[in-house]
């Protein structure tokens, strides 16, 4: 017992010089942070006092092109900028322009094959528990 209390003393006495300059270390960290808080505090309250009285002015956006676009235009434009064909396959159409098959229709088709499916796993799956 009376060699770990030495040991411990003599690793306090090593650590004596490190802790004041830890402790300083810490105290310029606090006082840093304190400082950027404060100064971004009284920025948006000068800020924002500054535009309520009218002192500050922002400024106004303007766009410098308005104009307008049909509905076809649009469409044209986004397919050609559409190569896997993802544009027209979510805006009610068929990926392939031939088809006359909706996407509408063609999901419709897809969960009525997908219900059969069940009932057929159902109606094998009694036959089998029999």
């Amino acid at each position: 017992m009376s060699q770990e209390k030495i040991d411990k003393y003599k690793q306090e006495k090593y650590n004596r010089k490190n802790a004041p300059k830890k402790s300083h270390f810490k105290k310029y960290i606090a006082y840093a942070a304190t400082t950027v808080i404060a100064a971004a505090f009284l920025i948006y309250v000068g800020y924002s006092v500054g535009i309520e009285t009218g002192l500050i002015k922002q400024k106004e956006t303007t766009s410098a092109y308005v104009g307008t676009i049909t509905k076809d235009e649009l469409e044209s434009k986004l397919q050609s900028y559409d190569p896997i064909g993802m544009y027209t396959k979510y805006a009610g159409k068929d990926k392939t322009e031939d088809s006359d098959v909706s996407v509408e229709e063609a999901t419709t088709a897809e969960d009525a094959a997908t219900e059969e499916a069940a009932t057929e796993e159902a109606a094998t799956e009694e036959d089998s528990t029999k």
